[in-house]
């Protein structure tokens, strides 16, 4: 029978050593993208692993980037191009699959300025986010997520209407705060295995319809004690269960019910829900 000799053992054994406790180094970039005469922007930002912050500034710039992030394990783009009246930024990070390696380092820093109307695209995998979109003239945002957990808030109004607010949460742990100043005419929630809350405190103006779809998931909603709402919606499930907690409401046709003050006030939400074998809570607040 063929042995190996000692000191090849321990060769072997210093080499597979060094091979796992070599950390792979870090590197930071930094850019800034400039706006090039580009009147209204198409921002779309697509980050497989990792952390994002993003908030904005009053700046001439359109985008400020600082990522840092492992480059044996991590790959990034940051693409902008210009057509007609319209700049495009594009913004990629994505997981290469390396043998041997440390834990792989991919934080993401955007700035994004307040001077210019924004679409927003956000494709987020497994991410830890944090986000302040408040005072972003955003005309329209799509959010679809998968593992993520974090924050978003909408800290003060968008000073433009915002035609659609499109989320789709996989298995998100996801908070949203000071929705009614996102400005939406139209929203849409739809959560697989996600345990989220919606909180539409903030400057409400006029109607806004708000569609949320709960898989196996749980929602919490949160709305400002005194704003006029209409709910619509089965809330007796068999595999599913809607609560109202704190309101006064009149269930005014077959699975419709709303505030007393709904029928004569200007600015006022009308929620529609559906549930398959999740849940929905929804709270009336200070």
């Amino acid at each position: 029978m063929r042995t190996f000799k000692p000191i090849m053992i321990v060769l072997l054994l210093v080499g597979a050593m060094t091979v796992t406790s070599a950390a792979d180094p870090i590197e930071h970039v930094s850019k800034t993208v400039d706006a090039e005469g580009a009147e209204q922007i198409d921002l779309d930002i697509e980050i497989g692993a990792g952390v994002l912050y993003i908030h904005k500034a009053d700046m001439s710039e359109l985008a400020k980037v600082e990522i840092d992030y492992t480059p044996r394990t991590v790959s990034y783009d940051v693409d902008y191009s210009v057509r007609g009246k319209t700049g495009s930024l594009y913004l990629e990070s994505t997981q290469r699959r390396k043998r041997g390696s440390s834990d792989s380092e991919n934080e993401w820093d955007i700035v994004l300025s307040n001077r210019l109307p924004l679409a927003i695209q956000l494709d987020i995998g497994a991410c830890e986010i944090e986000m302040d979109l408040g005072g972003l003239r955003i005309s329209n945002l799509s959010l679809d997520v998968g593992a993520t957990s974090g924050e978003i808030d909408f800290s003060e109004p968008n000073p433009i209407q915002m035609r659609e607010l499109d989320i789709d949460a996989g298995a998100s742990s996801l908070e949203l705060y000071n929705l009614a100043n996102a400005n939406f005419e139209f929203m849409k929630f739809s959560g697989g295995a996600a345990s989220c809350e919606l909180d539409f405190h903030g400057e409400l103006k006029g109607q806004k319809e708000v569609d949320l779809e709960v898989g196996v998931g749980s929602l919490d909603v949160i709305i400002p004690r005194g704003v006029a709402v209409r709910f619509e919606g089965d809330a007796d499930g068999w595999f599913s269960s809607v609560d109202f907690h704190g309101f006064d409401l009149e269930e005014v046709d077959d699975e419709v019910w709303e505030t007393e003050n709904f029928d004569d006030a200007k600015d006022r939400l009308i929620i529609k829900f559906e549930v398959a074998m999740g849940s929905i809570d929804l709270y009336s607040r200070r």
